[in-house]
């Protein structure tokens, strides 16, 4: 069952972070049952109408560790300047690791480069996409090197 709350969540704040680990943990009712809570309690922490409903960070650690979320994780990397990417193991050779890698990088100048040529650079939101495909690259490739 998918968590889908009707109220308008301000971009980047708490309640949307906990209304994004409560689906990710399978739905209000599953989340209630994980964090020992009521429905409605569970609820309340996601609904930016009740401000005083707040999840602890012990709850919101549940949430991401049953779901395998990283919601959690990258909403306090941003936070803090930073940036999170789970480094996962693909079981890839070091040299295709590297080769995509490079190839994610590489894409970002061209995509920027043949924007510029025809008179509209991508936006810095299609470039940030094009980081972030880098950065999981990466990620892999640090992830093969220290396995």
């Amino acid at each position: 069952m998918t968590f889908r709350p009707v109220k308008a969540r301000a971009h980047g704040a708490t309640k949307t972070l906990v209304a994004a680990l409560i689906d990710a943990a399978g739905g209000a009712e599953e989340a209630a049952f994980l964090l020992e809570r009521g429905v409605s309690q569970t609820y309340g922490y996601a609904d930016p109408a009740v401000p005083d409903a707040n999840i602890s960070l012990d709850q919101a650690r549940r949430l991401a560790l049953a779901a395998k979320s990283p919601a959690l994780a990258e909403a306090l990397a941003t936070d803090i300047g930073g940036y999170f990417t789970p480094g996962s193991r693909t079981g890839l050779s070091i040299n295709e690791l590297l080769a995509r890698a490079e190839t994610a990088q590489a894409q970002i100048v061209a995509d920027y480069l043949r924007g510029l040529e025809a008179g509209t650079p991508p936006t810095n939101r299609d470039v940030l996409k094009l980081v972030d495909a880098t950065l999981r690259a990466l990620a892999e490739l640090r992830a093969g090197l220290a396995a």
